[in-house]
């Protein structure tokens, strides 16, 4: 609720969580609405994970009135959590399905680890146009899910593909692809250096809820 006051104020694009939760359990369909009643008129992101039919797309998008839907590849967070999935088969038939029926766009996006031009390649030959490189650098889930864990999964903590080279990338894919850089992005020049090396445009999120959380919503607001 207070980072949707906080885009409204800035006129900030916004992505929600999973929403999964809630499309197993409406009475946690509140916490993702409450952002519509803040900022009616603002441009949210619904999202889901890779796991996602067609159907719970729709779900996601219609909760949040979305004016997009991020399926979001986290393929090492949930070997790191011990419950999370071990079975990945048919992702890309999944994620094809929904960018043909869905209303809305879509943007698949990686969770911290990056992607690589083959994965990019992948995905533009199922149809997707947009993509959030989500790059090693930022929140790192595997070390977040490795303290639940009683025995660590140490070597996944610096697994992943970082911010810079996933850009370069993602550059070098030759095809009509637009892209956010994320992951590690905290100042006005990182951002320019990721415009500089060929993204669309950038997002936050961590440095964004640590200014919330230990200063408050003013100082994020001047921020």
């Amino acid at each position: 609720e207070q980072l949707a006051y906080v885009a409204k104020h800035h006129n900030l694009a916004m992505a929600v969580g999973s929403q999964m939760a809630a499309l197993k359990d409406e009475s946690e369909a509140a916490s993702y609405k409450v952002i519509r009643k803040v900022n009616p008129n603002g441009i949210f992101f619904a999202n889901l994970g890779s796991e996602a039919t067609i159907e719970q797309a729709e779900r996601a998008v219609d909760m949040i009135e979305a004016n997009a839907l991020q399926i979001h590849l986290n393929v090492i967070q949930e070997l790191t959590m011990p419950e999370g999935d071990r079975d990945f088969t048919g992702v890309l038939q999944r994620i094809e399905k929904i960018v043909l029926n869905s209303k809305v766009p879509i943007i698949v996006k990686e969770v911290g680890f990056g992607m690589s031009k083959e994965t990019m390649q992948q995905l533009v030959n199922v149809g997707v146009t947009a993509i959030d490189i989500g790059g090693q650098g930022g929140t790192n889930f595997a070390a977040v899910e490795n303290e639940r864990r009683q025995r660590m999964l140490s070597y996944f903590n610096n697994w992943g593909i970082q911010t810079a080279t996933s850009i370069i990338e993602a550059t070098s894919t030759n095809n009509n692809l637009s892209f956010i850089a994320s992951g590690g992005i905290q100042t006005a020049l990182d951002v320019a250096k990721a415009i500089a090396l060929g993204a669309n445009t950038t997002a936050f999120a961590g440095y964004f809820l640590r200014i919330l959380m230990q200063d408050g919503i003013e100082k994020l607001l001047d921020e």
